[in-house]
């Protein structure tokens, strides 16, 4: 009987402290028990707040997500005009840690099976972000 949607307000910013202002032109979700859907297609306007340095962050999510039950989040992740760095086979999205927050960060897969956080550094003034998630609440 737990059933909820709306309009959530998403966030780029970095480990570091940076930030980017974002247009976000479509952000909705859908919380169905302790299952949270999201969506949204965010666009980066003006210029960067802080260091051009420190892992991408996307935060703003409507809930927390429950580290302490899973680590598991599906979805789709798309860029455009984003700088990646060359061998990305795969870009996803992973928890910050074993505890609750609304923060995801986007893990890249490498050839060869390396892997590594993507920067605030591959983001500019013109770049969108197009993203579908699901996860578990806390």
């Amino acid at each position: 009987d737990d059933y909820e949607e709306g309009t959530w307000s998403p966030t780029l910013t970095s480990s570091s402290g940076a930030s980017r202002s974002v247009d976000s032109q479509v952000s909705r979700y859908t919380k169905i028990g302790r299952i949270c859907y999201v969506s949204c297609q965010i666009g980066t306007i003006g210029a960067l707040s802080g260091s051009n340095s420190g892992t991408l962050q996307l935060g703003g999510l409507p809930f927390n997500y429950n580290g302490s039950v899973s680590k598991s989040i599906t979805g789709d992740v798309r860029f455009q005009n984003v700088d990646l760095p060359s061998g990305i086979v795969q870009t996803t999205m992973i928890q910050n840690s074993s505890g609750t927050s609304n923060v995801f960060f986007f893990s890249n897969t490498f050839d060869l099976n390396n892997a590594g956080e993507l920067g605030i550094s591959s983001i500019g003034n013109t770049s969108n972000i197009i993203l579908s998630l699901v996860y578990e609440v806390a």
